[in-house]
């Protein structure tokens, strides 16, 4: 995570359990466990959240991210699984609209 580049944010969003922990108090340890598990956390593997936004494009129809954001400044910071897809579709849709 690190960083963003463009502005400095503190990407971080913080460990999976203990945010999920401080968000739902009146959830049993048990509970918050299995959903922190959920997202691949476990006691010897501990997750982080990210703040980075993930943008997935309409487009395309398989469930991946085409590239991530910044919160902040919302440059782009990451090229997601898609990002080829999403950039072809991108530049095949630029021809399209200048050469009807």
């Amino acid at each position: 995570m690190g960083l963003c580049k463009y502005c400095g944010l503190d990407l971080d969003g913080g460990d999976i359990y203990e945010v999920l922990k401080r968000e739902y108090p009146e959830e049993s340890e048990e509970i918050l466990l299995e959903w922190a598990k959920n997202y691949g956390w476990t006691t010897e593997t501990k997750k982080r959240f990210s703040k980075e936004i993930g943008h997935e494009h309409p487009d395309i129809t398989d469930d991946g991210v085409a590239y991530y954001t910044c919160p902040r400044c919302n440059k782009i910071i990451r090229k997601g699984t898609y990002w080829d897809q999403y950039k072809a579709h991108i530049l095949k849709r630029a021809e399209e609209v200048k050469d009807p």
